[in-house]
């Protein structure tokens, strides 16, 4: 005697004969599972939900990026002047705005208050972070920042020096040594700035060297 099979239930206004649903929306639902994933992802992502050495990266990406297209936006003019002044001045002008880029990250962090800033800089005051001295959190000198930046600023010091060759006559030779130490520039750059930040994720409290030669921390609002 032959069975007849048996008929799952079907949704209203499922045709008869169409296949039963699929568990799809389940627990397992391989797209379930990537849209809370990327839910997740985007709550981490959120300022508020970050965590102080997260924000602290951020922050410095974004000081740094500012300080380094005000160069940049200030070597514009030289392009224009350049054709009209001394080749040895306009190399000298240069210099000096490079230098400028790394007297702003020393200061970056001073206790100054311009509008919306108190007492922190642009990437900083965005992350809702801060720089404090002290177990009572006091506020920090321009000393302290100047302390705790040095080693972010030495790339750039040392730019403004390598910008200094451009004023020598041997414009072959300088090109060919400027490219060199372009290059060991770079490896500077990232030898510091990687050491900064291995030094931060190593400490228990987050502080990087900078931190521990000026006695500073950095905490949320």
């Amino acid at each position: 005697m032959a069975t007849s099979p048996v008929q799952l239930p079907r949704k209203p206004g499922q045709p008869a004969g169409s296949p039963p649903p699929s568990g799809g929306g389940g627990p397992n639902d391989p797209l379930k599972k990537a849209e809370e994933m990327k839910n997740k992802v985007m709550e981490s992502l959120e300022p508020e939900n970050m965590s102080v050495p997260a924000k602290r990266l951020i922050a410095g990406f974004i000081d740094l990026t500012l300080i380094g297209c005000l160069v940049a936006f200030l070597h514009v003019p030289l392009m224009v002047l350049f054709a009209v002044l001394p080749g040895f001045l306009v190399s000298l002008v240069s210099t000096l705005i490079v230098a400028m880029g790394g007297v702003l990250i020393l200061l970056k962090d001073a206790p100054y208050q311009i509008a919306i800033l108190d007492r922190q800089s642009v990437g900083k005051k965005m992350m809702t972070i801060r720089v404090v001295k002290g177990a009572d959190r006091q506020p920090i000198t321009t000393a302290d920042s100047v302390a705790r930046n040095f080693l972010l600023a030495v790339p750039s010091f040392a730019a403004a020096v390598l910008s200094l060759l451009n004023l020598l006559p041997f414009k072959i030779l300088v090109g060919m040594v400027v490219m060199v130490l372009a290059s060991l520039l770079l490896i500077l750059v990232l030898a510091l700035y990687g050491f900064e930040i291995f030094t931060m994720f190593k400490d228990l409290e987050g502080r990087r060297w900078g931190d521990k030669k000026a006695g500073t921390i950095v905490v949320l609002e």
